[in-house]
């Protein structure tokens, strides 16, 4: 996510839990897909998070913001997911359902390794659609 496309506008007091910055992830609890993205360091001032959005905010020294996204998007997170989604028209993601999502957490320095990875595949899949095109 990139905060430069992001909507400046005037707000009154808004609660602290609502604003979101560098380091939090955010999660789609309502959408055809629930995936999470991490808010990196381009992230300076923060932002506020409107529903459907729910706010992670993972302690760094154990893992990162990039894994616990990551995690959350691969397939197995997902059917965990749809498995216990609600609604018919639109789904929803109770936030019980992401409570309950195991997700093993290597050490930070693999966790950086797999963050990496992930982003030279997705700049791969990026490329290669180009190239097609």
């Amino acid at each position: 996510m990139d905060p430069a496309g992001l909507t400046r506008l005037p707000v009154e007091a808004v609660p602290a839990r609502y604003l979101v910055g560098s380091g939090d992830v955010l999660f789609r609890y309502r959408s055809e897909s629930n995936t999470a993205c991490a808010l990196d360091d381009r992230f300076r001032e923060p932002a506020l998070a409107i529903l459907p959005l729910f706010i992670l905010r993972p302690k760094r020294e154990v893992v990162l913001p990039e894994f616990v996204a990551w995690a959350i998007n691969l397939p197995r997170a997902q059917r965990h997911c749809d498995r216990f989604a609600r609604g018919t028209n639109m789904r929803m993601i109770p936030r019980a359902v992401l409570s309950d999502l195991e997700v093993t957490a290597p050490g930070l320095d693999v966790q950086r390794r797999v963050v990496v990875c992930d982003g030279l595949a997705r700049r791969e899949r990026t490329l290669s659609i180009q190239a097609a095109e």
